[in-house]
């Protein structure tokens, strides 16, 4: 048998750095607490971006920032300036040795543990948790889980986001460091909603990224057909150099976990709803629930999972993505050009930033819903009213 410890932490990924890193800023008030990892190792593996808006946690730890996005459609294009609200970046570099490093600070009652495969968690007899990996057995009074789910699965999510993005050195200077892309729309896509995402991080480097909205998941390797003709858009013919790659699959408008029910085990990340829904956005969630889980580990309290989205948000969510699905991407794919082109053009640039950041006013949602391309979501309310109403039977 291992060690007993008074929380273990499952999955060492960005919610469960983000929970551990806080707790070891209390020193000796902390509870044991124990990390399990199953990589071997960290790498540079993805970036984290948010918007400068409502005070963001950790925009000290910030690698780049921009100042003007762009949005493209074929022929057409406009630039927005966001200086009031820059758009931030972290990378996993920053994010992993900053956060490992805090909690190493902590050591007498936090340690990571890497390269650690789960066998089995079961509640014993004594009321307390029995965690079996490959290589040892430990216990524990309350487990915070951030792992992927198994149950979240291509049905059981509305959309998904799949993406895959090389970060390359140019041989000459193509890039305006202040300005980014946030949204290069590919007309020729129709597997649902295709486009293209620019980071530069200098007048040379950058990451050109191909993201896909669709209700089917993409693989990296099937991704990797879109994002050659992107990197040959952006780079013209100037020679490069891959300095490394990211990839992923999101859900978007899943059902989340269902929480155990038991206040000792809870369920976090990016699988138990800290993600949102319409856009994927999910650092600065994530860190507003480490915060306030914290406080009430620290104060003996029940731990608290992700909140749920105020009803507004969820239900301009729900509508939003059943508007994709329903008649933008399984009929007429390029109709959700039109939405998003409509979203950021004729809103205004704090409208947008606030109600991608989870701050917007009810002003700012009148002002989307005006902006909306009315008989899509016309069209959509059928299967939006059926959803929800199998959501509530489910419940």
């Amino acid at each position: 048998m291992g060690k007993h410890y008074e929380l273990v932490i499952l999955g060492g990924g960005c919610a469960g750095l983000s929970l551990a890193m806080r707790l070891a800023d209390f020193g000796h008030l902390a509870p044991t607490t124990l990390i399990l990892e199953k990589r071997a190792g960290y790498s540079n593996d993805r970036t984290w971006c948010f918007w400068n808006e409502g005070n963001p946690v950790l925009s000290d730890w910030v690698d780049h920032s921009w100042s003007n996005f762009q949005i493209k459609n074929g022929n057409n294009s406009f630039t927005k300036s966001c200086k009031d609200a820059p758009y931030l970046m972290i990378s996993a570099n920053t994010f992993y040795r900053k956060a490992i490093s805090k909690i190493a600070l902590n050591k007498q009652r936090l340690t990571l543990m890497k390269n650690q495969n789960i066998v089995s968690v079961v509640k014993t007899h004594a009321k307390t948790w029995r965690i079996t990996t490959e290589e040892c057995t430990f216990t524990t009074d309350k487990i915070v889980d951030t792992r992927p789910s198994k149950s979240i699965n291509e049905k059981s999510s509305t959309l998904w986001q799949s993406f895959i993005g090389y970060e390359i050195e140019a041989q000459t200077n193509i890039f305006d460091k202040n300005q980014f892309v946030l949204m290069d729309f590919d007309e020729r896509f129709t597997h649902g909603l295709g486009f293209i995402y620019v980071l530069p991080f200098s007048e040379s480097r950058a990451l050109i990224e191909y993201t896909v909205f669709s209700d089917k998941v993409m693989s990296a390797d099937r991704l990797k057909h879109y994002l050659n003709p992107a990197l040959k858009k952006y780079l013209k013919d100037a020679s490069y150099q891959t300095l490394r790659k990211e990839q992923g699959q999101l859900p978007m408008g899943n059902q989340k976990i269902k929480q155990s029910g038991d206040p000792s085990y809870i369920y976090a990340g990016l699988y138990a709803g800290s993600a949102r829904p319409s856009s994927g956005y999910a650092f600065q969630r994530i860190q507003s629930w480490a915060e306030k889980c914290v406080t009430e580990i620290i104060n003996h309290q029940p731990m608290m999972a992700p909140e749920k989205d105020v009803a507004t948000l969820t239900i301009m969510d729900d509508i939003f993505l059943s508007v994709l699905r329903s008649n933008a991407i399984k009929e007429n794919p390029n109709a959700t050009i039109t939405l998003f082109f409509n979203f950021f053009s004729r809103c205004r640039t704090k409208t947008v930033i606030r109600f991608l950041s989870d701050h917007a006013n009810s002003m700012d949602y009148l002002s989307i819903i005006t902006a909306m391309p009315k008989l899509l979501f016309l069209k959509a309310l059928p299967a939006y009213a059926l959803k929800r109403l199998c959501n509530l039977k489910n419940d």
